[in-house]
């Protein structure tokens, strides 16, 4: 995650690759002031660009590697409390001997700081790694590092993959207060890999055993499982292999979730199927939207049931990366990535980045023959479906609140 918004400072990262570069607006991106260098790398390069931004305090994680120094791997936190007017810096992991790995995930929410990373214990071979969070509970001043995975069969740990980086990021932290949940996938003492939520309800002073989210399916998209969590209610979300989106959700804040809801149920085309979802939480009533490829959003009941679902997006068949947030008003801001369709002129068609504003306060407010009815019109083309334009939709002008 490069960029992130907290009132109207706008905070950018890029590494550039042995730079980290900084920009910083303070009206809301209309001005960016000029670029500031925040971190030098001497040798290797830097990698795992993260910010995130609560209020005045921003926080920036990144490591730095270096294959052929005797330090292999070293992970900085940058911190904040003037809105990026100027950082500290602090050194959080030394790695010598070239087993850590895949630092991700960082996430605040008041004092409370938490990043993941993981541990090689096994053979390279067989890719056996401990799930380690570090979590800070005064401003990332102080940090403990604690393992929230467990042992697979031969007794070693073998946590998956933790992002899908085709994909994009998956955050896989939530919290509430005190309370976080942390989702990831992981193999069983059978060796039989699942989706597994750890839950702390002091901050990550201590975690539970893990409860398992992901059921009887083992055919899931390994790094592209979320979170979200309000009060006792937590969200965890999946996709499989064969492009099915799942639901498991609790009730009692992550201590047992009830049976998978599949959110891809639906047997109307082109909602019957999808990957990379997204789940945030509504301000308004704490329930959950969920948004996967197509652009396909629905949302979630109190009672943890599917409230349908409505195609928001492009029929172009390849949509990736949906993102959503959702502001205090509970207006829902949807974007995605579709087109870089191979056509039968022997190129690909342009990539282009959909944008949605939906006002949820809007859907189904009415029916009847008074209601607004809206109708689809597919361009045919030459029926081959390999061109440009072929199944592009034609629709009526709708206005911003759609």
């Amino acid at each position: 995650k490069r960029m992130e918004v907290s009132g109207n400072y706008v905070h950018l990262i890029v590494n550039r690759p042995q730079e980290l570069w900084y920009y910083r607006s303070s009206n809301g991106g209309m001005n960016f002031e000029p670029v500031k260098v925040l971190f030098k790398a001497t040798v290797g390069y830097i990698y795992n660009l993260q910010i995130q931004a609560v209020g005045d305090q921003v926080y920036i994680s990144f490591s730095n590697y270096c294959w052929y120094c005797s330090d292999k791997n070293l992970l900085y936190l940058l911190r904040s409390t003037d809105n990026g007017g100027s950082f500290d810096n602090e050194l959080l992991v030394t790695d010598k001997n070239d087993v850590v790995l895949n630092f991700t995930s960082l996430h605040t929410e008041r004092e409370n700081v938490f990043l993941l990373y993981q541990e090689i214990v096994g053979p390279s071979t067989n890719y056996d790694y401990a799930l380690h969070v570090l979590h800070s509970n005064d401003g990332g001043l102080n940090f403990q590092d604690d393992v929230i995975s467990f042992p697979a069969m031969s007794g070693l740990h073998h946590s998956l993959q933790l992002q899908d980086f085709s994909g994009g990021f998956q955050p896989k932290i939530a919290s509430d207060g005190n309370r976080v949940w942390i989702i990831y996938g992981a193999w069983d003492e059978n060796n039989t890999q699942g989706i597994y939520v750890s839950r702390s309800f002091n901050g990550g002073q201590d975690f539970q055993e893990a409860v398992k989210v992901s059921g009887p399916i083992t055919n899931f998209r390994v790094g592209l499982e979320t979170i979200a969590a309000k009060g006792d209610r937590v969200f965890a979300v999946f996709s499989t292999l064969d492009d099915k989106v799942y639901l498991s959700y609790s009730s009692d804040g992550g201590v047992s979730f009830d049976s998978l809801a599949e959110f891809t149920s639906s047997t109307a085309k082109h909602l019957d199927g999808g990957a990379d979802p997204r789940v945030a939480i509504d301000p308004m009533d704490g329930r959950a939207w969920i948004a996967t490829t197509g652009t396909i959003i629905g949302k979630v009941n109190s009672n943890g049931a599917m409230s349908g679902s409505s195609l928001q997006g492009t029929l172009t068949s390849n949509t990736r990366r949906p993102r959503i947030e959702l502001t205090a008003d509970g207006i829902l801001h949807l974007v995605s990535e579709a087109g870089g369709e191979w056509l039968q002129s022997g190129s690909f068609s342009e990539t282009d980045i959909w944008y949605r504003r939906v006002d949820p306060n809007f859907l189904g407010i009415s029916s009847g023959d008074q209601s607004l009815r809206m109708d689809f019109i597919a361009n045919a083309g030459d029926g081959s479906g390999v061109h440009q334009h072929d199944n592009m939709i034609i629709g009526p002008q709708l206005g911003e609140r759609f």
